[in-house]
């Protein structure tokens, strides 16, 4: 009899995908997305921003008086130690507002880039100014993402070159000390001038952080001037 061979069926491959631009892959237990080398990826995570496409806050000052030229701008300075500096902005669009159209934050410290070695105040002023203006109608038209003024884009590049430190603050007050800080602390609920409360703050800056019952020189005094700013 002929010799029979066995059939051996053909091995099937399922069909090969066609991959997209949005497809991912995993090869060898490692994600990859497809259409993306490492090296494209590497690229794009090291695109930085350019400062030229921000707006100045001079330049938004400059809008702002030309299109409403009766408005108003207030600063006030809502926290200070001798780190750092906290200033709100008020805008008010008509000189008859009786609440302000936007308002802005902005925190410096003391020391984190050239200009804060010497006048780290006055750069957090113009820091909520231009925060305050971020956040009204005159903004409304800027590209997505670009809202945020020149200056505060040049304080992220600040920041990661001098990163924030941790605060110093004295372990231990004196019982004079202490004293001291408590009687200063029994003027403030009846002071009605912001200016002379930043003068207490400079005068008593070796005891602003002295613990008196449950609380301190500073945070009354940062207390009092909010209460005078909201009136």
């Amino acid at each position: 009899m002929p010799e029979i061979m066995p059939v051996i069926p053909p091995v099937m491959h399922p069909p090969r995908p066609t991959w997209g631009p949005s497809h991912s892959v995993i090869f060898m237990g490692t994600y990859r997305h497809q259409g993306e080398s490492p090296q494209t990826k590497g690229r794009s995570m090291a695109e930085k921003y350019s400062l030229e496409d921000y707006e100045t806050v001079e330049s938004r000052l400059r809008r702002l008086y030309e299109k409403y030229p009766t408005a108003r701008l207030l600063t006030d300075l809502v926290y200070q130690d001798e780190r750092r500096f906290i200033t709100k902005s008020f805008l008010y669009l008509d000189p008859k507002d009786q609440t302000p159209h936007s308002t802005g934050f902005a925190e410096e410290i003391v020391g984190a880039g050239f200009v804060n070695k010497t006048s780290a105040l006055e750069n957090c002023e113009t820091s909520s100014i231009g925060r305050c203006l971020s956040n009204s109608v005159l903004c409304l038209g800027a590209p997505v993402g670009k809202r945020p003024s020149q200056e505060e884009m040049q304080k992220v590049e600040r920041y990661k070159a001098e990163p924030r430190k941790a605060p110093t603050k004295k372990a231990t007050f004196t019982a004079d000390e202490i004293k001291l800080a408590e009687a200063s602390i029994q003027t403030v609920a009846a002071m009605t001038d912001k200016e002379k409360l930043r003068d207490l703050w400079t005068s008593s800056a070796a005891i602003l952080d002295a613990p008196v019952n449950g609380t301190t020189l500073k945070d009354v005094i940062n207390n009092r001037v909010a209460e005078l700013s909201a009136e």
